[in-house]
């Protein structure tokens, strides 16, 4: 979630809050995260992402993994996550 007031992002861990700040500083901007649709601002040029599936964190896989669909050029992006 990003704060309206802030605009920080706010995430359901520190780990998770980490990740979205460096690619921040590495010009991958979180622009809003919502019913299953993420827009990223890449080097200043809005991409937009359909959230297709996503599997939870996993004490047993120690991992999540979120696929999602890139409506511009019908391609899916895959990210795993390993804590």
């Amino acid at each position: 979630m990003i704060d309206p007031d802030t605009q920080t992002y706010q995430g359901s861990s520190p780990d998770e809050v980490a990740l979205v700040q460096g690619a921040a500083m590495c010009g991958v901007v979180l622009e809003s995260l919502q019913f299953g649709e993420v827009v990223l601002s890449v080097n200043g040029e809005k991409r937009e992402y359909k959230i297709h599936e996503m599997i939870e964190f996993d004490s047993d896989r120690k991992s999540e993994i979120t696929i999602y669909f890139y409506t511009f050029s019908n391609f899916f992006v895959i990210f795993q996550y390993r804590f």
